[in-house]
Formats: C-alpha cells, sequence, structure tokens
C-alpha cells in the first residue's frame, strides 16, 4: 500500500484512510490518490518479499517429509527414508524438573560425601532451569544422595539444600597445591 500526505499536519497516512490517524483531518477524494513511492523506501518491497519468500521456501523444506539433507558420511552406505506409513519418532521431551518439597527431610543412610570441584549452583529443582539457592565453594565438602538424571540431591547441615550436577562433584577431595 502506498502513502498519503495530510494537508493539515503532514503526517502520512495509508492511502485507504479517509481521515489523519493523527489529527482527524477529513481527506478530500483528490488527496485519496495515493503518492509516488519514495525513493529511500524503493528497496523495501522487493526486500520484504525475497526475504518472505525464503521464509516460505525453507518452511515448506522442513515440513516435506523425507527432504531433509542427510548429514555427510564417511562411509558409502547408503541410507534409507523411513516408509511412508510407519510414522517417524519425535525427539524425546525435555526433563520435567520437580519442586523440592518444602519439609524433605534428608535420608538417614544413604549419602555420600563429594567435593565441588569449581563454584557450583545448587538448585532448587533437578535441571538448569532450577532456581539457584546456594554457591558451593571449590573444594567444599558435601553429602549427596540420590542421583536422578545426573542430578544429586545435596545435603548440608542435616537439611536438604537443593541439587547440584554430579559433573562437578567430585568423589575425592582436591589435591593439596606443593
Amino acid at each position: 500500500m502506498t502513502d498519503i500526505q495530510c494537508p493539515q499536519c503532514g503526517h502520512l497516512a495509508l492511502s485507504v484512510a479517509t481521515r489523519c490517524p493523527r489529527c482527524g483531518h477529513e481527506f478530500s477524494a483528490e488527496l485519496l490518490q495515493p503518492l509516488p513511492a519514495s525513493p529511500e523506501r524503493a528497496w523495501l518491497r522487493p526486500a520484504l518479499l525475497a526475504a518472505a519468500g525464503v521464509a516460505v521456501v525453507g518452511g515448506l523444506a522442513l515440513l516435506a517429509p523425507g527432504a531433509a539433507p542427510a548429514p555427510p558420511s564417511s562411509s558409502p552406505v547408503p541410507t534409507a527414508a523411513p516408509p511412508a506409513d510407519r510414522p517417524v519418532a519425535s525427539p524425546p521431551a525435555p526433563a520435567r524438573t520437580e519442586p523440592l518439597p518444602a519439609a524433605e527431610p534428608p535420608p538417614a543412610t544413604g549419602t555420600v560425601r563429594r567435593w565441588a570441584t569449581n563454584w557450583i549452583n545448587v538448585r532448587r529443582n533437578r535441571g538448569m532451569g532450577g532456581t539457584r539457592v546456594r554457591v558451593l565453594q571449590p573444594g567444599e565438602a558435601v553429602l549427596v544422595d540420590s542421583l536422578v538424571r545426573g542430578w544429586y540431591r545435596v545435603v548440608t547441615d542435616g537439611r536438604t539444600q537443593g541439587y547440584a550436577h554430579r559433573r562437578w562433584l567430585a568423589a575425592a577431595p582436591p589435591a593439596s597445591a606443593p
């Protein structure tokens, strides 16, 4: 669509408008003839059309069954697409985080001592989306239990603090520097 210019305030309005959106001035019939496209915005329409075309073609390529390019392979074995009558498996659902119960007592047995290998965030839930409730310092010892999906439950001072990922908790204390 092209624009028309309001004779009262100079504001640009769409060519289908009968009144100025800024001042409310009613346009006469001769004003309803559109202005020529401005040269500084002349490139905009082809660029938008090209971008929309690329987006549509890309979306169709993603939606087309079996149209995804195969990953590069070092072996000459051909890969076959799944039969059309069998559904393609969807990716696994993201891991759900479970909230930390407020009055959950730590277990009496089954705890083991682990040492922080770096600065570690202890989170309210198992998973990276959990809120940080505490930070362990490098070399700090904590008791852990119930390893689920790579996350230990952290117990300190007889209370459940939260959860920390096992990658950052070592089974042995850090070696002292010489």
